[in-house]
């Protein structure tokens, strides 16, 4: 049986439907060249921090508000004058429904910070694989931190389902951080 999809006897995508699938190449380069600049300032400090820890989120979407669970882990370093840099990755389970996957880069001073990714929304019973711009503005102290997630589609949505939409929520997470010491010798 063939899919209104494909087309007749090939196992490819008709011409819009093409590269609707996943991150695609560009996003998964950019998703580890996000990954992979932390570990730049890194190399420049002694210390880098290991924070793994649980994720709670509500967010307005359209048409409805939307709860959230899941986890994150965040590994940064701390720069001169109460800087620091590192990256992220979360998951998280959307109302029972999908999965949403975020990974990129964060920086803070002092107890403020910005997250700043990329996020891939599989597909869910209002919403079709959807990959959006990632901005969080947040606080943290110790081992809470709240934060305020815009997700800006960039991608997603097809002829006969749209996208999730926007995001706009609230975040908490509780994560413990451990101290991973460099040696240099």
């Amino acid at each position: 049986m063939n899919s209104p999809n494909r087309a007749e006897g090939s196992g490819t995508l008709r011409g819009n439907q093409r590269g609707r699938r996943g991150f695609g190449r560009g996003g998964a380069l950019g998703c580890v060249v996000l990954l992979l600049i932390p570990s730049t300032a890194a190399s420049v400090t002694k210390d880098v921090y290991v924070a793994p820890g649980a994720l709670f989120s509500i967010s307005k979407r359209p048409g409805e508000f939307t709860p959230a669970m899941g986890v994150e882990l965040s590994v940064y370093t701390f720069l001169p004058e109460y800087r620091s840099v590192g990256g992220f990755a979360q998951w998280q389970m959307v109302k029972f429904d999908h999965h949403r996957f975020t990974a990129g880069v964060q920086a803070a001073f002092v107890i403020y910070g910005m997250e700043l990714g990329a996020t891939y929304e599989t597909e869910g019973e209002r919403g079709a694989p959807t990959t959006s711009l990632h901005i969080a503005p947040y606080i943290s102290i110790v081992f809470i931190s709240a934060a305020l997630r815009v997700g800006v589609p960039i991608r997603g949505g097809r002829e006969d389902k749209p996208g999730h939409g926007y995001d706009v929520g609230l975040v908490l997470s509780f994560k413990y951080p451990w101290a991973i010491e460099r040696r240099y010798e």
